[in-house]
């Protein structure tokens, strides 16, 4: 087979098939249905919205979607509280010095917003970021 007619669109180095098939037990090392070496799936900055644990002294913990952030709502330059609207549920922040936290969100790479512990935790600095309470209106799931 001299005259191959799709010779000039193929890629250099690349095999016919027909010549060398693939196993079907082995994938071809060609394909790549994920770059591996540049996934970041755990930032959340490869797919849009990504998610934001809150993690309360007393509650469950949550994740919450990105996604599904409609409005960030807050009190000034310094914000003391924050309030996050999510389709479903209002969550409000207090706490001092929460302008990183309002940075964050704007960008949305702020991966996990904790609420300070003194029972656990060393007393911050006076100008240091504190979340003094998580607090959730989720009115659970839908009536069936």
């Amino acid at each position: 087979m001299a005259d191959d007619p799709l010779a000039k669109w193929r890629r250099t180095g690349a095999q016919n098939p027909a010549q060398n098939p693939t196993p079907a037990s082995e994938p071809s090392r060609e394909s790549k249905v994920v770059d591996l070496a540049n996934y970041q799936g755990d930032t959340g900055k490869d797919r849009s919205g990504g998610w934001l644990e809150l993690r309360p002294v007393k509650g469950p913990w949550a994740l919450c979607s990105y996604a599904q952030l409609r409005k960030i709502l807050f009190n000034g330059a310094k914000p003391t509280r924050i309030d996050l609207i999510f389709t479903y549920e209002l969550i409000t922040v207090k706490g001092r010095n929460l302008e990183t936290l309002v940075s964050g969100l704007r960008s949305r790479t702020l991966a996990c917003v904790e609420q300070f512990n003194p029972a656990t935790q060393v007393a911050p600095e006076p100008d240091a970021l504190v979340v003094d309470s998580i607090e959730s209106t989720d009115p659970g799931p839908p009536g069936r």
